[in-house]
């Protein structure tokens, strides 16, 4: 057995083990409560596609649904933002597109899909990210979703119970971020 990561000397551990290993481990400590891990990966990478559906035929009728992204405030549309159309959220499965200058993102979905789970619409940077569920497709042709602005002075959940606090809290303070990169199937990428 390995320990790969830990919250801290009491707390919960993953650790890599073998089935042998759980049983022993079991017998050893019969209150120990062990969850099995099925997929872990990256916080960012939660809402990306693990398998996209095939775009309509070229043969059949297309019909084209569009997803307009633009800035709540501004009203203005927002480029390149990701716009992921899941069919199954769960899965990851559905098809992705980004947004072009008007802040349009289309997507030619099968005749067979009535439903989407979500739509998630992600400028990464300058915008919260935004999502729709479910959306009925029945007749739908355009969708629209307004992104709200990141700003600093943004009054969330913190600022409001604590304050603004002065220039000088947190100075000599040291963070650290520690990856495991534990998914055997993790691709590194950075944005």
């Amino acid at each position: 057995m390995q320990v790969l990561d830990s919250m801290g000397k009491t707390d919960a551990k993953m650790v890599e083990m073998t089935d042998e290993e759980r049983v022993k481990l079991h017998a050893e400590e019969p209150g120990l409560r062990v969850v099995r891990v099925v997929d872990v990966r990256p916080l960012w990478m939660r809402d990306r596609l693990r398998s996209s559906i095939a775009s309509a035929s070229s043969t059949a009728p297309k019909p084209e649904f569009e997803v307009i992204v633009t800035d709540s405030v501004s009203g203005k549309p927002v480029k390149n933002a990701q716009v992921i159309a899941f069919t199954n959220r769960k899965e990851a499965i559905g098809q992705q597109n980004k947004t072009n200058a008007k802040g349009v993102a289309r997507f030619r979905l099968p005749l067979s899909v009535k439903k989407l789970d979500t739509i998630l619409a992600d400028a990464f940077h300058t915008y919260w990210p935004m999502h729709r569920s479910p959306v009925e497709l029945n007749g739908l042709s355009k969708l629209e979703i307004s992104l709200l602005p990141l700003e600093v002075a943004f009054s969330d959940c913190r600022r409001f119970f604590n304050g603004d606090g002065a220039d000088a809290d947190g100075s000599g303070v040291r963070v650290a971020v520690i990856d495991s990169n534990i998914e055997k199937t993790f691709i590194s990428q950075v944005r």
